[in-house]
């Protein structure tokens, strides 16, 4: 477990569209690196998304660790 302020980055040389585009794809809305998706995910294990850059020639999410509450 990652303490808190603890920073992550997702990282890939080549984004979304330039990657569905090289393999024939299109973009899928359910895909979980779409920005709205990767946030929820992050939220919803404890991390707060501070960016998401998915520019063609990278993709890029930065993320903090929340202060984790106690469970009893």
């Amino acid at each position: 477990m990652a303490r808190t302020g603890a920073r992550l980055a997702l990282f890939h040389p080549v984004g979304r569209a330039a990657l569905a585009r090289k393999h024939g794809h299109e973009l899928a809305a359910d895909d979980i690196r779409a920005e709205p998706r990767i946030r929820a995910a992050l939220a919803a294990t404890g991390w707060r998304c501070e960016s998401v850059d998915d520019a063609d020639e990278r993709y890029l999410v930065l993320a903090v660790r929340e202060k984790i509450k106690p469970t009893i």
